[in-house]
């Protein structure tokens, strides 16, 4: 079973330079993650609450399990068309 979350990126727009950057959704559920569990983060990269705030974790399990159903259906015997995720797609939200 593929990660659909290390597929996604998420962009983020940087108040402090005004670059923007690209964020993977699997950067983020680990960041909500280590939150549950207790975790503060490092000073070396950004705070899990930070990453944590940028998508909400049930839309992040709702799209990993969304995901996993797509794959079980593409492994049922009468089923001939696959899908497969061939690049990595970002996808910008919100406003510009």
């Amino acid at each position: 079973m593929s990660d659909i979350l290390q597929q996604i990126d998420v962009h983020v727009h940087c108040i402090q330079c005004g670059e923007e950057y690209t964020v993977p959704a699997s950067a983020i559920a680990e960041s909500h993650r280590l939150l549950d569990e207790g975790c503060p983060g490092s000073a070396h990269e950004c705070y899990p609450s930070f990453l944590a705030s940028l998508v909400e974790a049930s839309v992040l399990e709702g799209l990993s399990t969304a995901w996993a159903a797509v794959e079980e259906t593409g492994r049922r015997p009468r089923v001939r068309e696959r899908m497969v995720v061939t690049r990595r797609r970002a996808f910008k939200t919100g406003a510009d």
